[in-house]
């Protein structure tokens, strides 16, 4: 490990003041966690955890925390003046496209117009020099064939969950332009498929899995030969703080969409997921099922920009990031204990010898 690696995140982060939202959900505890770990002062803002179990409850959290909901515009703007933030962390959605077809409306409510409250909420604000909103890598109009999609690629969604956040994107494109008139820099982060412990989500596949096992229930699977950008949470929030940091250093350069994804030389299906965690959990019943709704085959994403301009990559390949995953279950089940300070320390431990934020500042 080379520990200038972390210590170059702890003196851009330590003492700030930052604002995460949705930070009761699986990736917004994680981010929290770890900046919370870089001695920032975090402030978060969302509803109260979904599930039961949930990471949020279970994690070693010493943040300022306030549930509240996105939608309502006079809340959401008395609590941003209250973490009065010097960098915002927008990961607040209704982030699952099963639910987006039952619900729609709810979707574009939370996941557009939240996203307008925020940013109206932020624009009045004396301290914030720095925003990443973070979307999806299923903004992308689907193309024929398999392929890699890049940032410069058309987008468009089919499902509600995907069009909302298509918007979500334009409503940056144009906050931005706003944004740089008060000098403060807005950031888009694209990735999906994640992989971690503390997931309890429903219609993921790993919690799917892992949920069915430990009920003694079997578990459907749609489409087994489909291929997503498998990628571990950490990996994914590395990424975020990497955009965050080049922002408060002022990189206006930065100030575009970004995509994080696994290496390009492997290329994981639902089934190969599955007989992984099969390998941990002997007796893991599985049905094959057909899908009331419309999914892609084929989703990749092509990480070449933020690797070549942030020198961000991956600690875990994508096996690596499901054995990971499981193990952090299993640890869980077995101990009654949630297993976060260890993850983020065998994380940062993996870290380069290469800076990439001193080769940047």
């Amino acid at each position: 490990m080379n520990p200038d690696y972390r210590n170059a995140f702890e003196r851009i982060y330590r003492g700030k003041r930052v604002l995460v939202t949705g930070h009761t959900g699986f990736k917004g505890v994680w981010l929290s966690l770890m900046l919370q770990e870089l001695g920032a002062e975090v402030f978060g803002i969302a509803l109260p955890a979904d599930t039961e179990p949930n990471l949020f409850s279970i994690a070693p959290l010493k943040i300022h925390s306030n549930f509240v909901d996105i939608r309502n515009f006079k809340e959401i703007s008395r609590s941003v003046e209250n973490a009065n933030p010097e960098i915002a962390f927008h990961l607040a959605a209704q982030p699952l496209v099963i639910r987006s077809y039952k619900d729609p409306i709810a979707t574009y409510e939370t996941n557009v117009m939240g996203t307008v409250h925020l940013f109206e909420a932020l624009k009045t604000q004396k301290l914030v020099r720095a925003i990443v909103c973070i979307t999806t890598d299923k903004v992308y109009r689907q193309s024929q064939g398999r392929r890699h999609y890049r940032e410069d690629d058309l987008l468009g969604g089919k499902d509600p969950y995907s069009g909302s956040k298509v918007c979500v994107e334009y409503i940056c494109e144009q906050f931005r332009h706003l944004f740089m008139e008060k000098n403060v820099l807005l950031s888009v982060a694209r990735a999906g498929n994640v992989l971690g412990g503390g997931d309890w989500s429903a219609n993921r596949i790993l919690p799917d899995l892992i949920r069915s096992f430990i009920n003694g229930r079997v578990v459907k699977i749609r489409h087994p030969e489909a291929i997503r950008p498998w990628q571990h949470v950490l990996d994914c929030i590395h990424g975020y703080l990497i955009i965050g940091a080049h922002l408060l250093q002022n990189k206006s350069d930065v100030a575009k969409a970004w995509n994080f994804g696994p290496d390009r030389d492997r290329l994981i299906t639902v089934r190969e997921v599955v007989d992984r965690v099969r390998n941990h959990f002997d007796g893991l019943k599985i049905e094959i099922s057909s899908s009331a709704y419309p999914e892609n085959q084929f989703l990749a994403l092509d990480s070449s920009m933020a690797r070549n301009e942030l020198h961000w990559h991956p600690h875990y390949t994508s096996e690596e990031a499901i054995e990971e995953s499981i193990l952090w279950y299993k640890n869980y089940y077995q101990s009654g204990r949630a297993n976060c300070f260890e993850a983020l320390e065998k994380f940062w431990s993996k870290s380069p010898h290469y800076n990439s934020m001193e080769a940047n500042s």
